[in-house]
């Protein structure tokens, strides 16, 4: 519908699923309708609904990220929740510390202890720590252990 039409004013919410079983509102800045595809029936009441507000995103210095982190504040218009965004090396968010609501978490993520004080107080995590080249080993490392420790670690 077009302007003044039905629902205007009003904004619609997409929904993510956050490692904790649940579905995650996003505001929708288009106003258009919600990530739920109609070929696609909603599960029917096994997840809840809960509002993100504090996340962790990995990656967020890489190629994807600073992109990603950029709409996240745009979406939530700079106010409220918080976006920790992990790095181990500062000078390479600097970018990002100019963005409301961005808070830099220095560290190495394959150190078990640095990865649970970043997740502490986070509602989800956003990971988009990729390698395209390395060892088997490095793979392994970030592709298939990352993500079981980050799913262990935010439960």
């Amino acid at each position: 519908m077009g302007r003044g039409g039905r629902g205007a004013g009003r904004r619609a919410a997409r929904s993510v699923r956050t490692p904790r079983g649940a579905t995650a509102a996003f505001p929708d800045p288009s106003g258009v309708g919600s990530a739920r595809r109609p070929d696609r029936p909603h599960a029917g009441g096994r997840h809840s609904k809960v509002e993100v507000s504090n996340l962790l995103v990995l990656g967020a210095t890489g190629f994807v990220g600073g992109s990603v982190c950029e709409k996240l504040v745009a979406r939530s218009g700079g106010a409220g929740g918080r976006i920790r965004v992990a790095t181990r090396r500062i000078m390479r968010a600097r970018h990002l510390q100019l963005l409301p609501t961005i808070e830099v978490a220095v560290g190495d993520v394959h150190d078990d202890a640095r990865l649970a004080r970043m997740l502490r107080d986070t509602d989800a995590v956003i990971n988009l720590v990729a390698i395209l080249h390395g060892s088997e080993a490095a793979f392994e490392r970030v592709h298939v252990r990352l993500p079981e420790r980050l799913a262990a670690g935010h439960q």
